[in-house]
């Protein structure tokens, strides 16, 4: 028989566990958080290309034709809609809401008490939460929250955190606006 692809699933994505699926021998990586769009380009990638054409397949969402800098990517919402209904949606956004807010009050405290550790993964959940709802400006920003914390062992500066805490204030607002 052929051989199976493997493709690992992590949530590691700098340091030495980011490349330990290498040394495993395994085809590829998918990196958490990830969206449907990109798993259903690794599924095409190492094994099935006929399933994941149409799992991609159907009119492009306004929401692709987006700026770059739009504080949400649509397609990310639509995504979720097409998961859920839009209770489950609405659900998943308010949690978002209350728990990025719980996220920077967090990464508020280990700023101020230099504490890295809890930096790092107070920065890491935020930067989850904030790709799985299309915040990804938020995302891209507590990224470098983490990687400063748990590569360069540094605290990310208040300046840098209440930058961050007026972009997501404004990405409270558009998901207010966006999902009912």
């Amino acid at each position: 028989r052929p051989r199976t692809p493997v493709v690992a699933l992590t949530a590691h994505v700098i340091g030495t566990a980011a490349d330990a699926w290498r040394e495993a021998d395994m085809d590829g990586i998918l990196h958490k958080p990830f969206t449907l769009a990109k798993l259903a380009q690794c599924i095409e990638a190492h094994a099935l290309r006929v399933a994941a054409s149409a799992l991609t397949a159907g009119p492009v969402s306004p929401a692709a034709a987006e700026p770059e800098a739009a504080l949400i990517d649509g397609a990310v919402l639509d995504e979720l809609r097409s998961m859920g209904s839009d209770a489950v949606v609405a659900r998943i956004v308010g949690l978002y809401r209350s728990q990025s807010l719980e996220q920077v009050r967090e990464l508020v405290e280990a700023s101020r008490a230099r504490n890295v550790e809890a930096l790092g993964r107070a920065a890491h959940a935020l930067k989850s939460m904030s790709f799985n709802v299309g915040a990804a400006g938020v995302a891209a920003k507590a990224a470098e929250f983490e990687r400063s914390a748990r590569m360069d062992g540094r605290a990310a500066s208040m300046e840098a955190i209440e930058a961050m805490t007026v972009e997501l204030a404004a990405v409270h607002q558009e998901l207010a606006r966006r999902v009912a």
